[in-house]
């Protein structure tokens, strides 16, 4: 596998491949982003700045740039994930009233107070499905549903065991293009945005599911909701498939 590329550098792909103007980023100088590309390390505060101007969840490019996520910026209940990945079931095969229905729901929901710490980050090796298990770790999907979230993002297609996908992230090099793009929807960032952010060398002719706007957005929406609140949304979804 050849050698990860900077933090600094994958950002200048990204930026270079969204057609973003360096130099208009809103909330950020381009002095600052500057230092980033040239190798200095982002501080928080920046990386807080930049994610909104890049269209990126602040939790996900701190994961990209190896930097600790603030625990307020951490999923309130991480015992959520199986009703998430539950909802997202659901929703592949609901029509658009019943989603609109199932977002007014979560967006209803109070948002309840943290009763534990969040647990702790694990620690993964730099590379490109280290980074992806951080993110779906920041999505309450990265412990024990990855399998299932490669299963959503390749719309079925692809249906591996939990000890496979987690191998397979763990070890980058037996990351395969079509796994790749399948997480890339349930990440909602297009496949390629998604490689030149990881440093992923993802084939000019592999295929790429289209994003998944609903899919990404619903699990995206539900980690700030407790294992109870998760379960309630999880059963009306349920409901509206009988």
């Amino acid at each position: 596998m050849t050698e990860l590329p900077a933090f600094g550098a994958r950002l200048a792909r990204f930026i270079e491949r969204r057609d973003l103007d360096s130099a208009a980023l809103d909330g950020v100088s381009a002095r600052e982003l500057q230092a980033v590309i040239d190798g200095s390390a982002p501080s928080a505060q920046l990386l807080l700045r930049l994610a909104p101007a890049l269209g990126l969840h602040a939790q996900d490019l701190f994961v990209l740039a190896g930097a600790a996520v603030p625990q307020e910026l951490a999923p309130l209940d991480p015992f959520a994930g199986s009703s998430a990945i539950s909802i997202a079931f659901s929703a592949a095969t609901l029509p658009a009233e019943c989603i609109d229905q199932l977002r007014q729901l979560i967006e209803s929901l109070p948002q309840e107070a943290r009763t534990k710490p969040p647990r702790p980050p694990r620690q993964y090796e730099p590379g490109p499905g280290g980074f992806l298990l951080g993110m779906l770790e920041k999505r309450n999907l990265a412990r024990w549903y990855t399998a299932k979230s490669v299963y959503l993002g390749t719309r079925g297609q692809i249906y591996l065991s939990e000890a496979t996908v987690q191998h397979a992230l763990v070890r980058s090099k037996r990351l395969a293009p079509d796994m790749f793009a399948g997480l890339a929807v349930v990440l909602g960032i297009a496949a390629a945005d998604l490689a030149a952010l990881t440093g992923f060398d993802l084939p000019a002719d592999a295929s790429q599911a289209p994003p998944s706007p609903v899919l990404a957005e619903l699990i995206w929406r539900l980690r700030r909701l407790s294992s109870n609140q998760a379960q309630h949304v999880a059963g009306v979804a349920r409901a509206m498939r009988s």
